[in-house]
C-alpha cells in the first residue's frame, strides 16, 4: 500500500510523492500521515 511505504523516504520525498496525489485526494492524505507521524 502507498502510505505504508511512506515511513522508509524522508520527509522531501513524501512530500513530492504526495504533492500530486494530494491534489486528487484531498485531506485524505494528511490524515493517513498524521497517524503514521503520531505511531
Amino acid at each position: 500500500m502507498f502510505i505504508s511505504s511512506i515511513t522508509s523516504l524522508s520527509v522531501a520525498e513524501v512530500s513530492k510523492r504526495i504533492s500530486p496525489w494530494h491534489m486528487e485526494h484531498g485531506k485524505r492524505v494528511e490524515d493517513e500521515y498524521e497517524k503514521i507521524k503520531i505511531v
